[in-house]
């Protein structure tokens, strides 16, 4: 004699693909709200961060005597970098030369807004002072300023 089959549906049913959609849809979108600030949020560090790494190569090579002369940073915000459209470039000398061979350029992102000083920063051989300056970078509603004293040391605040 043959026992009753049961059988177990196999597959989901409409109402568990439906709520499994729904619930995916939910966490992506969560995900992407959070993720769209992050974007700016970083280009601005970067920027911040490449400035920085700038002028730490600058101080360190006029106290590494490099060429046995001072070494600065120059931004230009125009047509003067022959690598990318806006940079940083780490110069040695006392004066910035566009063009010279042992200029180092470092890209600077077009988001930011990046108040200059009327002179560039400018490390002295040897022990690395400078005149101080402040450099200020912008973004919507993030700013900071990049602080250079006597001694040459750079503070981000």
């Amino acid at each position: 004699m043959r026992s009753p089959s049961t059988s177990t549906p196999e597959g989901f049913t409409l109402v568990e693909i439906t709520l499994a959609l729904g619930l995916f849809a939910l966490v992506a979108g969560l995900g992407l709200g959070f993720g769209l600030g992050n974007g700016a949020a970083g280009r601005f560090r970067r920027e911040e961060s490449t400035l920085i790494g700038a002028l730490r190569l600058a101080r360190a090579e006029a106290m590494r005597n490099v060429g046995r002369a001072a070494h600065g940073v120059h931004y230009d915000p125009g047509a003067g970098c022959r690598t990318y459209r806006r940079c940083y470039v780490v110069f040695k000398g006392d004066r910035f030369e566009p063009g010279a061979s042992g200029n180092v350029e470092f890209e600077s992102n077009a988001t930011v807004q990046v108040a200059w000083p009327d002179r560039d920063p400018i490390f002295n051989e040897l022990d690395g002072t400078a005149e101080p300056a402040v450099i200020g970078l912008a973004q919507g509603r993030r700013s900071n300023s990049i602080a250079i004293n006597y001694e040459g040391q750079i503070d981000a605040r």
